[in-house]
């Protein structure tokens, strides 16, 4: 290293700091970033790397005035590639790395606190991997359940053989190594996102300059306060998740460094097509990707993206072909359509599962009989409950028409959860976000802009759930998140606001924090519960007193929330709704007695309930401690008494 250029090698680091025209300049390594004295009056710096990459940094206005001069170096090029290489930035991916641990380690004790938990989602996709895993390929194609999520779960069951004890865990288990996938996803998306920011711009500096570590604790709080609940829920939204978060994490990556490789390309369109298998809307998520990334004028060469598309269609064409064959239209599958009939034409039953809850999606048979009010449900082999496993076949004729009304109900519905969400749920950080942004001005509307190729297929998606149902955070929590960071990424202020700033995110932060604290303890302390679930015990016990594999039962109380009968490998063929379940159990002797001779004729050979304290129970076989009890059925109930 010779001449009038004099170099620095940064401690434990092979980079050296190349300073031009300058030689005697005194510089040194101060608080991770290089900077030099006031003396030193080079305009610029090459950041060599040791493998012989370089990129070129400029020097903006400085942040701090003293005896010496910090300087903000940032990229021109690919920041994300040479950003490891400095110290304070190896400081914050490896604080990035901690969070990320912390998150999966806090996931596990999610998924053991909550491995008896189990949605009537979760019973669909596992009588549809349970399909695949004995190759019953005509039950296993299924036009409401997305595939992938069933395809994982088959896998698992097929090597694993669970018993009772073990499959609602084993499930669990799943859902965790989604977790763990999709935090790894956000941690590449978050930094993708923060390499992409541009140098300071007439004095305007970004968040993760001005506060690296705020914002680091900031997006990981949010990601983790929407991701770990979904833990308990046995779907694919989190897989889904996380191939929304490797996708914008290419995308950004490909505008950053401004072209793209084949092999990138193959693997974009790889991403798009194991989404769309995840989870049917996010077809369109793709589609909207593929055509903001084909107009972004930052990424030069287009053509690996006509690659992407190919491979995209290769991928999803399979599937689409077999539902095809199996329905005898072509679709991308029929969830959209069923859900618009359901929640926007307003063809429900009018039944509600609850006190001003959803309306039930479906209809479950003929009535059978009236005061209460028994219904008949279609069964078939090895499917737990007909009418959810296989809504698009059930519900086939219906047809979803675009009416007004029903629409503009559907979006103020929507509206006003979202409300609530974004305003108490997650109010201290959207006030935080909504501060931030208002104090960068139209700055931040501009580099908002630059962000369009990732954040228009998102709005399209949010909008999409909009327009139909979006009253649950599972459905949107990687489209808040995604937005949620790209407003943050597009905050710029001056460096004089750096404290104000910091004391924003900090305040909307902590007073999250307190709020969603006791939440996560009473998950810490349901660790140390090793009670047998009730589900589990009733499964247990109807097994040992010989009622096996697809007997046809019937259920006192709602099917879709009795998970036993999947555990017991039961065929559902009759049930009696929760608002008239009461009325079963306050019944006399006589009307009792008609019930049964109903229900039996229906096909049930046992009946099961649980019955409330004090209720006359003759005949009634306790299924262990679980609280549910057993009748078996026979035509001595249709003897006249």
């Amino acid at each position: 290293m010779s001449g009038d250029t004099h170099y620095k090698r940064a401690p434990g680091f092979d980079s050296y700091l190349k300073l031009p025209g300058n030689p005697s300049g005194h510089h040194c390594v101060w608080g991770g970033v290089f900077s030099l004295s006031r003396r030193s009056n080079c305009s610029d710096a090459l950041l060599f790397i040791h493998e012989g990459d370089f990129r070129r940094y400029t020097m903006a206005q400085p942040v701090f005035s003293g005896l010496s001069t910090r300087l903000m170096l940032t990229t021109e090029t690919n920041v994300a590639a040479t950003a490891a290489k400095l110290p304070e930035a190896v400081h914050q991916v490896r604080i990035r790395r901690v969070l990320c641990s912390l998150g999966i380690t806090l996931g596990a004790v999610y998924a053991y606190s909550f491995r008896f938990r189990m949605s009537p989602d979760g019973i669909g996709y596992l009588d549809v991997a349970s399909a695949y895993v004995r190759h019953d390929w005509t039950t296993a194609v299924n036009g409401w359940w997305s595939p992938a999520y069933s395809w994982v779960l088959a896998a698992f069951i097929s090597v694993c053989s669970p018993t009772y004890r073990t499959e609602y865990p084993l499930v669990h288990l799943v859902n965790f190594l989604c977790f763990a996938f999709t935090s790894w996803s956000f941690y590449l998306f978050w930094q993708a996102l923060l390499g992409s920011i541009d140098k300071p711009n007439l004095g305007m500096v970004g968040l993760p300059i001005l506060t690296p570590l705020v914002i680091d604790l900031f997006a990981y709080s949010l990601f983790f306060f929407l991701f770990l609940p979904l833990i308990a829920l046995p779907t694919p939204d989190v897989l889904a998740s996380g191939l929304i978060f490797l996708i914008a994490d290419r995308l950004l990556r490909f505008e950053t460094c401004g072209s793209i490789t084949w092999r990138n390309g193959v693997f974009l369109g790889l991403l798009f097509g194991l989404a769309y298998l995840a989870k049917g809307i996010l077809f369109y998520f793709s589609i909207a990707a593929l055509a903001m990334a084909v107009l972004n004028g930052r990424i030069k060469s287009r053509k690996p993206l006509f690659v992407s598309a190919l491979v995209f269609a290769m991928v999803i064409s399979p599937w689409i072909i077999v539902l095809h064959r199996s329905f005898g239209v072509w679709t991308l599958g029929f969830s959209g359509r069923l859900n618009y009939v359901w929640f926007v034409d307003g063809t429900e039953t009018g039944t509600f599962l609850e006190p001003n809850g959803a309306p039930l999606p479906y209809f479950p048979g003929s009535r059978i009989f009236s005061e209460p009010t028994i219904y008949k449900v279609q069964t078939q082999p090895h499917i737990t409950y007909v009418p959810w496993y296989d809504a698009a076949r059930f519900y086939g004729s219906h047809r979803a028409r675009f009416q007004l009304h029903g629409q503009m109900v559907a979006i103020e519905k929507n509206l006003v959860w979202l409300r609530t969400s974004l305003l108490v749920n997650l109010g201290p950080m959207s006030v935080a976000v909504i501060a931030l942004l208002l104090g960068s001005g139209v700055v931040a509307v501009t580099t908002l802009r630059r962000y369009s190729t990732v954040a228009v297929p998102t709005l399209c998606v949010f909008a999409m759930y909009g327009l139909i149902f979006l009253r649950t955070t599972r459905y949107i929590a990687a489209l808040a998140v995604v937005l949620f960071a790209i407003a943050l990424a597009s905050v710029r202020l001056a460096p004089t606001n750096r404290r104000l700033a910091r004391a924003i995110l900090a305040s909307g932060l902590l007073v999250f924090a307190i709020t969603s604290l006791p939440g996560v303890l009473d998950v810490i302390t349901a660790v140390s519960n090793r009670s047998l679930d009730p589900m589990v015990e009733a499964a247990e016990v109807l097994g040992r007193s010989g009622v096996g594999m697809n007997t046809h039962v019937a259920i006192v109380g709602p099917a879709l929330f009795s998970y036993w009968a999947r555990l017991a490998r039961v065929n559902i063929a009759a049930e009696i709704w929760n608002d008239d379940v009461p009325r079963f159990w306050s019944a006399d002797l006589v009307r009792r007695h008609d019930m049964f001779c109903v229900i039996a004729n229906s096909g049930a050979s046992v009946l099961v309930g649980s019955p409330p304290p004090n209720t006359h129970l003759d005949g009634w076989q306790p299924l262990g401690g679980s609280g549910y009890y057993m009748y078996r059925l026979s035509e001595q109930d249709c003897e006249p008494k």
